[in-house]
């Protein structure tokens, strides 16, 4: 019997940290009615799945600046979630509201940028006649604001970084549990 609860446990383990795949990157994950669902949602882009037009609407970072958090280079939102565990000073706490506040009006403007040019790429496909030239301008042009928008998240846990002492950084490490590795 224990035998049996801990292989069960191991499987909802297993099964609550393995990463998903969205319904748009893996299509039979979630059946044809799931697909059919998110392509038939009105009013929106058929390429971006409902998570991401949120995401470039309100300018999340959705992991965009996951390499420099998890590389010793924190996020100013999250510094402020831990700005007392941090002993954050009240100029820090500022700077990182700052950082924050130009990083958001930043990435929303870019974000609707984007949406603009995929909104474009899809009304390429609806009319049906559509040529490899024009879809590789859009492309492009999509991937070039994709890059500036993360460079504006990244750029914005560079500030952070410069904001905090080395024993912030450490701190924050620990309590987000980004532990391991050598500290920069």
């Amino acid at each position: 019997m224990k035998r049996l609860l801990t292989g069960a446990a191991a499987i909802l383990f297993l099964s609550m940290s393995a990463p998903t795949l969205s319904v748009a990157q893996n299509p039979g994950a979630h059946g044809k009615g799931a697909m059919r669902h998110e392509m038939s949602r009105p009013g929106t882009i058929k390429g971006l799945t409902a998570r991401e037009e949120a995401a470039y609407r309100s300018g999340e970072g959705i992991g965009m600046a996951r390499v420099a958090e998890l590389n010793h280079y924190p996020g100013p939102r999250h510094v402020l979630d831990l700005a007392e565990e941090l002993h954050l000073t009240d100029e820090q706490a500022q700077t990182m509201e700052r950082l924050m506040s130009s990083m958001k009006a930043q990435a929303t403007a870019l974000g609707a940028q984007i949406l603009e040019k995929e909104q474009a790429l899809d009304a390429l496909f609806a009319a049906g006649t559509t040529d490899e030239a024009a879809v590789h301008a859009l492309i492009a042009e999509i991937g070039d604001l994709k890059a500036e928008l993360r460079f504006a998240h990244i750029r914005t846990h560079l500030a952070t970084r410069a904001a905090l002492a080395p024993e912030q950084i450490a701190a924050y490490d620990r309590l987000r549990g980004h532990t391991g590795g050598d500290q920069q």
